[in-house]
């Protein structure tokens, strides 16, 4: 296929998603990020993650926690600016939409394509690549013997039984509104519903290769930065056996 006219998503404006619903979405960030109770949250469901996956793949070696929320546990507010700055700037690219949101269409009718094909060339002031940069998710790495695409299928089915939850690359829609009611209720005082599990799968030979090379003090070596949150493998790992 040729490159997409840069007025590609025009063609999915009567179909997308309301501009004043994805603005309101984008104002709960940072207030959801801010909260007390969002870090708390977001160790709960990845340990719940983690445990489902124990309890439903056997075939893995070690399941690691990592990204947020264990990079805020030492900060007293765990609150990070930068969330500010970058929330600030993707509810920008938002507000200079002319027409409803194309892109939730778009994805629907072009599921896990390639985003390069659709995305690059178009241009919306608010891509799906943004939406996908700022959906709060929960980090997992798996480390298995073999990775194959069976096996990743497999993965993909296991979070689907349990929560319902289609790939963001798939049914963009439902994650906003999935993950707005869950900001929603944390700002209410009342934490409910899922934070999506976003899962790293690696084979234990490029993990054990990856912790030869921060042991060596390098980091761009281990080429995945999941790697930088190991601090917290031994915590995470200790509640996941109780």
């Amino acid at each position: 296929m040729s490159a997409v006219p840069p007025t590609w998503y025009a063609q999915y404006n009567h179909k997308g998603f309301a501009k004043d619903k994805l603005l309101h979405y984008l104002s709960l960030l940072p207030a959801y990020f801010k909260h007390p109770a969002t870090s708390e949250f977001a160790l709960a469901q990845s340990i719940h993650w983690g445990n489902l996956l124990a309890q439903n793949f056997t075939g893995y070696e070690l399941i690691i926690g990592s990204g947020y929320p264990y990079y805020v546990l030492d900060i007293p507010h765990k609150h990070i600016p930068e969330y500010d700055r970058f929330f600030g700037e993707m509810y920008a690219k938002a507000q200079n939409l002319q027409h409803n949101w194309a892109c939730p269409a778009c994805v629907r009718e072009h599921p896990r394509g390639n985003f390069d094909e659709y995305c690059a060339p178009c241009q919306s002031p608010f891509k799906a690549l943004d939406m996908f940069y700022s959906l709060p998710d929960i980090d997992l790495l798996l480390v298995l013997d073999d990775v194959s695409e069976p096996v990743l299928e497999e993965i993909e089915q296991i979070v689907f039984n349990i929560s319902g939850f289609e790939k963001p690359d798939t049914d963009l829609e439902t994650a906003v509104k999935n993950l707005q009611y869950t900001m929603e209720t944390i700002l209410e005082n009342n934490p409910a519903g899922f934070l999506r599990p976003d899962i790293f799968v690696l084979t234990k030979a490029t993990y054990i290769q990856a912790y030869e090379q921060l042991a060596q003090g390098n980091l761009l070596g281990t080429n995945t930065d999941l790697i930088a949150f190991a601090q917290y493998l031994g915590s995470f790992c200790h509640q996941l056996s109780d």
